[in-house]
């Protein structure tokens, strides 16, 4: 039953990426609320947000009762296992204010490089192995998220905390730009055959099945990817230093392979480098205030 004893019982208890998490989701409810007759089917998405904030009160009020290490792993890890949803929602709230944006950072991408690389560089490099290269360089974005939380709550749980909430703040405010600057990248924008991608092999195949689970016209520009991985490469460098070659080396992997498989623009990549420092000092600020 609810009462003032068990909401001060929640809220004592709530951790960083608790706040984080339901500040991203009271954003995004009051965007929805905002632009609902410009929506369809937002009901549900509202709906699903009044669960997740209920979900995450009553795991806030019931953290004094986990013992298990597994149970406290999911009660910081839980953030990771929303993104994937939280990002395909960017294509349901990403045309409120603008329509897609593609046609300015074409004109922006021939001016700075005078060419499409998204286009060129898998002309240039149609090899199968060459592609599988570049799809598993891609695809390995999925197991770096995990990689450096995984490896902080084994080797360093001191820094666990801090850098989860960095990473999933960090996501969260690339999903609000995305949600603001809609661009849905060359994979969508491009007609046929610009868009087709040279084929290879099983990573080419996991890549197509990771697009048709949660892809869609959003979340070009600046990439995530890069800048999601960009960040993770500091956090290695300064908790887990054992890390840090494998981030730059699969960080550099996927600058070339996000072009070539035409997830973004070139300049998303200069993008995704640009935005990370800013994120990743507004999460760094953000932290702090939850500690005053």
């Amino acid at each position: 039953m609810f009462n003032r004893a068990n909401y001060k019982r929640a809220t004592s208890n709530l951790i960083p990426v608790d706040i984080a998490t339901l500040g991203y989701l009271v954003v995004t409810l009051a965007y929805i609320l905002i632009s609902a007759n410009r929506l369809s089917g937002e009901w549900l998405h509202i709906l699903l947000r009044i669960m997740a904030i209920g979900l995450i009160g009553w795991m806030a009020w019931i953290s004094p009762m986990i013992k298990s290490g597994f149970g406290l792993f999911l009660r910081n890890f839980y953030p990771l296992i929303l993104f994937g949803l939280f990002y395909s929602e960017t294509d349901y709230l990403n045309n409120l204010l603008f329509d897609n944006l593609d046609p300015f950072f074409e004109k922006v991408e021939l001016f700075v490089f005078g060419c499409h690389p998204s286009v060129s560089f898998p002309k240039q490099f149609p090899q199968p192995w060459f592609s599988e290269l570049m799809n598993f360089g891609y695809f390995s974005y999925y197991f770096l998220i995990l990689l450096l939380p995984l490896w902080l709550w084994i080797k360093r749980t001191d820094s666990f905390q801090y850098v989860i909430f960095i990473v999933t703040t960090s996501f969260y405010l690339f999903y609000l730009f995305f949600i603001l600057i809609p661009v849905a990248g060359p994979q969508f924008y491009f007609e046929a055959p610009l868009r087709t991608v040279p084929d290879s092999g099983l990573f080419r195949w996991l890549v197509k099945v990771a697009e048709w689970i949660g892809e869609g016209p959003t979340a070009a520009f600046p990439s995530s990817h890069v800048g999601i991985v960009a960040i993770m490469a500091y956090l290695s460098y300064r908790y887990a230093k054992g890390l840090l070659f494998v981030y730059l080396i699969f960080g550099l992997l996927i600058c070339f392979s996000t072009v070539y498989i035409k997830a973004h623009y070139a300049i998303d990549v200069i993008g995704g480098f640009l935005f990370a420092p800013i994120f990743f000092w507004i999460s760094c600020k953000m932290y702090r205030w939850r500690l005053q």
